[in-house]
This record gives C-alpha cells, sequence and structure tokens, in this order.
C-alpha cells in the first residue's frame, strides 16, 4: 500500500513544468486581477508545476523530517502554500526567476511550521536556527570523520558563542524530546522519593530565553520597517535575507546561477540595496551594520 507522502511526491512529479514564458504569463494575469478566476486557476497552475521545487526544498533543507515522519505531509502542505504565497507577490519585471524566488517563500514557510506550529513549546528563532544548522554539520562532520563534532566546532559553524550554543541546542533538544507528560519520575530521598510526572514540571523556569526571543522578534519588526522604509521589492528582499540573514548565507555564484544573469550583476544589486539601506537607517537614526549583525 502507497503511504501518503509517497502519494503527494507522485502527484508532484506527474505536473509538467512551465516554461519562462508560460510564467511570466500567468503572472502577468496574476497582477492584473488576482481576485479574478483567470488569476485563481493561474495561481493554482503555478502551484501544481512546482511541487516538485517543494519536494526539493525539503530534501536540501529539512531532510531531518524523513518521509515515514507523519509530519512530512504537512510540511510539503506549508510549502505549497509558500508557493501561492509567491505567485502573488511575484513580479517577472525584476529580473528574477519564479523559480528562485518562490524557493524563500518555500523555506520560510515551512520553516515557520516547524519552529511555531509544529510545537506545543515555541522556539525562539535563533534557537530554531541553530537547531537546524547543527543537525546539518554534525551529519556532514561524521560522514567526513567519523565521529562527532565538537561544541567549539558546532558553534563556529552556528556563528555563535559556546556557551549561547549550548543553551540553544539544550532547549531545541529539549522541545524535540519525545516524552509523554504522563511518564512518571521519582526524586531522590527516602523510600525512593516523590513521584511525579513529567506535566509537573512543565511551569518550571522557563526552557528557553524569553529575553533573547523578545529581542529576535524586535530585530524582525527593524528590518521590516527599514526595507519598507528603502522601498525594497519582494526580490530585494529575498536577495537582502539570502545574504544576511540566514544561518548559511548564499554565496553570489548560486544566486546568479539560479537567476540566470552574472554574479557580478548579483553582486551590484546587492550593494546597491544596502547603500539603500544605510541611507534609510540613517534617516531613522538606526545602525544597520548594528541590526544586520546581530539578526
Amino acid at each position: 500500500m502507497i503511504d501518503i507522502t509517497t502519494a503527494w511526491l507522485d502527484a508532484a512529479g506527474s505536473v509538467p513544468m512551465l516554461q519562462r514564458d508560460e510564467v511570466i504569463e500567468l503572472a502577468r494575469t496574476i497582477q492584473a486581477d488576482p481576485e479574478s478566476r483567470p488569476a485563481l486557476q493561474a495561481i493554482n497552475k503555478l502551484v501544481a508545476s512546482n511541487l516538485r521545487l517543494v519536494a526539493k526544498v525539503w530534501k536540501s533543507n529539512f531532510s531531518f523530517v524523513e518521509a515515514h515522519d507523519p509530519r512530512t505531509v504537512d510540511l510539503l502542505q506549508e510549502g505549497a502554500l509558500g508557493v501561492r504565497h509567491a505567485a502573488l507577490k511575484y513580479d517577472p519585471t525584476k529580473g528574477f526567476t519564479f523559480s528562485t524566488y518562490a524557493v524563500a517563500w518555500i523555506r520560510r514557510y515551512m520553516g515557520v511550521f516547524l519552529r511555531d506550529k509544529d510545537r506545543t513549546i515555541r522556539l525562539s528563532a535563533d534557537c530554531y536556527a541553530v537547531g537546524v544548522a547543527a543537525g546539518k554539520f554534525r551529519e556532514k562532520y561524521l560522514a567526513e570523520h567519523g565521529k562527532q563534532p565538537s561544541l567549539e566546532l558546532i558553534a563556529k559553524a552556528c556563528k555563535k558563542k559556546p556557551d549561547s550554543c549550548k543553551r540553544f541546542l539544550e532547549a531545541y533538544e529539549r522541545c524535540n524530546a519525545k516524552t509523554s507528560l504522563d511518564q512518571q519520575v521519582r526524586g531522590s530521598g527516602d523510600n525512593g522519593g516523590t513521584v511525579a510526572t513529567v506535566a509537573d514540571f512543565v511551569t518550571a523556569p522557563a526552557q528557553y530565553d524569553l529575553a533573547e526571543d523578545k529581542r529576535q522578534e524586535k530585530l524582525d519588526r527593524i528590518i521590516d520597517i527599514l526595507f519598507e522604509a528603502a522601498g525594497f521589492t519582494e526580490a530585494e528582499k529575498t536577495l537582502v535575507r539570502q545574504r544576511d540573514l540566514t544561518t548559511n548565507p548564499i554565496p553570489f555564484q548560486a544566486i546568479a546561477l539560479e537567476v540566470g544573469i552574472r554574479p557580478n550583476s548579483i553582486r551590484a544589486i546587492y550593494n546597491r540595496c544596502i547603500r539603500r539601506l544605510r541611507k534609510a537607517a540613517d534617516a531613522s537614526g538606526i545602525s544597520i551594520t548594528g541590526t544586520l549583525c546581530r539578526a
């Protein structure tokens, strides 16, 4: 019997991919009137033809959620919603291909699902990013060296201080532990100690740094405000996020290959974006370098 994940992937592979001219025509139909019937049909066609891309992002960025995991289909559906959002926002006149633009939204929708919707306990953005990056680094290091990396190596790969990295990883692992709230635990003391359940300890001191979580949310709001003040398009926001607001910045060569233009052109666009951000930040009295470095 075929499981639901396999059925989803088979359905995604059965839809033919669209040519660039077809994508541009669909995008123009959507821009003309997003609420019209032709636009809705165009959105559905773009989503269906890019489900392969959703599967590719899952395998490349979220492979720790294995195919037999019950969360996988929900994760793929979130990726499809990311494609739909990209279809509504995509502007072909900006020079980016639809697939390049959609990848960022697919990652974002999948990441938010795993970080927030799939957890009883909410993780901060930094904590989740460190947990995922550390998992990927451990797998790669183990394959290359045959042993687990040290905390210092993991912290360096995640671009965090060892103490902060350790704290984030502990919170991430506690949140992902498969422990029942009804599981009994026994403390030390006479007669074996007092029996309690895991649920009795849920209201203990916070499992993550609330101040750090609020700080990250504040930074996200500041960055969004700066993007709006600089008049960034969605494509420009995506470019800056790929370079400065991710644990593993995407090289200019990789972005250029996906977009279909030269790396020097991508670099020039990026530099212009940073200059516009600095101008907007100076007008608001905000340090753009400090903001991007702390985000």
